[in-house]
């Protein structure tokens, strides 16, 4: 052999070694994953949650992990117990009582799946909605926003449309942000039927406690002859406490009652004679509330309730008269960046809250904003329409679409 070709060869086996030295076997990179899944879930309303998972591979699956969330909760974790096995059917349950998910969010899930041999697979984020499923909901949705109802014909959820359609812009153009771009209507068709739902889902209906962060509105609607106006007054209503929290984030707790549940009162679009009554029978009998008592959630005593409403409107019309929209925007302005109460007025209006709580008492002598004639005409009905409210209001001013504050604003 000459001594060229004996180096020709050492070169080719020092080639050989070399490739397989750098292959893929060698370095231990993994081979191309062989799982398969099929991801699933299912839920009785605020009952139970089950993620489930049908799962292959070519070696035996020993682990499987569901990681899971609602928009804006905490990201939690369910590991599946099962024998180790090629194919796997694996479900994880979770107790929804007490509302540990919150009714009414969007859920986001996935697996993650590891055999034996070191393989693994994260499924890709699967979403569904955590809605009342106890109820054939029908649905219609147009620029963002979707309203679900479970009675009535067509021209009833289409009513219900129309109405929160033309009363959103006109809110947020007064609160001076852009609308929510994605708000979903609930309306229930008894009060008891909501009321339940809340209980179940972990809300204290009592305490009128409910949270707007999850851009839902629910109300009590049924389809009668005056479901209308009852639409009129509720949805705008709600999507006004939708409207504030966008504006205030990340402090809306800050928001003084009076000026959250005012604005709310005031953009109703067809005003509860009621709250006429209540705030003229407080005028002539001097027993209108302090506004520093307003600051606060209001009272679940059904007569005190109503008069905060009824005042708390008031007061929102009389700063539109004298201050305009832009004095709304101030006031939301220096609450959202965590005034309190009293020196937030006086930053905003450039008035203390005495003076200004003055003029807006002054207003009721001179005549400027009387209820006088709404209350007369509204008499008639009225005593009917208390006596049923005793029975079925906690709370007034309509349903709350999830929010009433947890803590007083200070």
């Amino acid at each position: 052999m000459t001594t060229g070709m004996h180096w020709l060869k050492r070169f080719r086996l020092m080639g050989l070694a070399l490739g397989l030295f750098f292959s893929p076997v060698a370095m231990g990179a993994a081979r191309p994953a062989t799982i398969s899944a099929t991801p699933g879930y299912d839920y009785v309303f605020a009952q139970q949650m089950t993620f489930k998972l049908d799962a292959t591979s070519d070696a035996r699956i020993t682990r499987a992990v569901v990681y899971y969330q609602s928009d804006r909760g905490v990201l939690q974790i369910g590991e599946a117990t099962f024998e180790p096995g090629t194919t796997i059917h694996v479900e994880v349950t979770i107790e929804l009582r007490g509302g540990v998910i919150p009714p009414f969010s969007a859920i986001t899930y996935w697996w993650d799946i590891t055999d034996e041999a070191e393989q693994r697979l994260t499924t890709p984020r699967a979403a569904f909605d955590y809605i009342d499923n106890r109820f054939e909901w029908q649905q219609v949705s147009e620029s963002g926003i979707t309203v679900n109802w479970t009675a009535g014909e067509a021209d009833f959820g289409e009513t219900a449309l129309d109405i929160a359609s033309e009363a959103l812009p006109v809110i947020a153009d007064e609160i001076g942000i852009a609308p929510p771009s994605d708000i979903v209507i609930y309306i229930y068709p008894s009060r008891d039927d909501l009321i339940n739902a809340l209980r179940l889902g972990g809300r204290d209906w009592a305490a009128g406690q409910a949270r707007p962060e999850l851009g839902v509105v629910l109300v009590d609607i049924a389809p009668t002859t005056d479901s209308k106006v009852q639409m009129r007054r509720l949805i705008p209503h709600e999507l006004t406490h939708l409207v504030v929290y966008q504006a205030t984030q990340p402090n809306y707790d800050a928001v003084p009652a009076w000026l959250d549940e005012g604005l709310a009162t005031a953009n109703e679009g067809s005003p509860d004679p009621a709250l006429a009554v209540a705030l003229k029978f407080a005028v002539d009998q001097d027993r209108l509330f302090p506004l520093t008592q307003l600051c606060a959630p209001f009272s679940s005593n059904v007569s005190e309730a109503l008069l905060a409403y009824a005042q708390s409107g008031s007061l929102i019309q009389f700063v539109r008269d004298r201050y305009g929209g832009q004095g709304i925007r101030d006031l939301l302005s220096v609450y959202r960046e965590r005034a309190s109460c009293e020196p937030g007025v006086e930053r905003a209006l450039k008035v203390t809250l005495p003076a200004f709580e003055n003029e807006w008492r002054a207003q009721f002598a001179s005549g400027a904003q009387t209820a006088g004639a709404v209350a007369e005409a509204s008499a008639p009905w009225l005593t009917i329409w208390l006596v049923t409210s005793l029975a079925l209001l906690p709370i007034l001013g309509g349903l709350p679409l999830i929010a009433r504050r947890k803590s007083s604003p200070r």
